[in-house]
């Protein structure tokens, strides 16, 4: 058995040699192609031996935002990545299509940062080539990770402003219970005030109405007393009055 595949083995050897092309297409071949493959491919991949500024994107600004600078700012820190500013989504769309300026055409519609901060659905309007698929996708696949970034920052930051209102609410309804507190504490005391001073005057009241009244009897006494005397007089200067007629 091992005779046979040892006589097989020898036979295809003996054959190779003398067959150079063949040779040449067993062995450099296979090594040409792969080196090259790799050359290649040594950019989309990531190599570190890869230029800086390989792949140029033509971005479009409709937003002037928030969310579009850090999306600018993002793409500009890929070193892969150049910036091509695009006067107009035409613009872009020639700049990747016709004039082959840029791999992909990236469009920031106007309301992407205030729909980011309502919490509502913001998309970018890619433009690309079919040509260049592979380096579409890299693109593509690194603004989705930047966009995902975006959107977990936002919501990071929406989170701390709510935790931040919310800390503040609390705060001023604190406070708002104790000023509550006070005032209420403040109107038992007037309260409680107005009640002692009550007491103490009532007495006083009490005691100037009963002098005034006192003093009012002893007035209608002497008034009476008065006027008593003076109908025993007017009564006689009367039957005075009456004689002397009669005389």
């Amino acid at each position: 058995m091992l005779l046979a595949v040892w006589l097989t083995v020898g036979k295809e050897f003996l054959l190779i040699r003398r067959d150079r092309v063949g040779l040449f297409m067993l062995l450099v071949a296979p090594i040409t192609v792969i080196a090259a493959a790799g050359f290649s491919l040594a950019k989309l991949y990531g190599s570190r031996s890869a230029p800086r500024s390989e792949y140029s994107v033509a971005v479009l600004d409709e937003d002037h935002g928030a969310v579009a600078r850090a999306i600018l700012d993002g793409l500009a820190h890929r070193p892969d990545l150049s910036i091509i500013h695009a006067s107009s989504r035409f613009d872009a769309q020639q700049a990747v299509r016709e004039r082959n300026l840029a791999v992909v055409g990236i469009v920031i519609p106007a309301g992407t940062t205030d729909a980011i901060e309502h919490g509502r659905v913001a998309r970018l309007i890619l433009y690309t080539d079919p040509v260049e698929y592979l380096q579409t996708i890299k693109i593509e696949l690194a603004l989705s990770e930047l966009c995902r970034n975006i959107s977990a920052g936002a919501a990071a930051q929406a989170r701390a402003q709510t935790a931040e209102r919310t800390r503040n609410f609390t705060h001023q309804l604190d406070q708002a219970r104790a000023s509550a507190a006070q005032a209420h504490a403040q109107a038992a005391r007037l309260a409680a005030d107005a009640d002692a001073s009550r007491a103490a005057v009532e007495p006083r009241i009490r005691a100037r109405i009963e002098t005034a009244l006192t003093s009012v009897r002893n007035q209608t006494r002497l008034a009476l007393a008065s006027l008593s005397r003076l109908i025993p007089e007017f009564e006689r200067s009367g039957e005075a009055a009456l004689a002397g007629t009669g005389g």
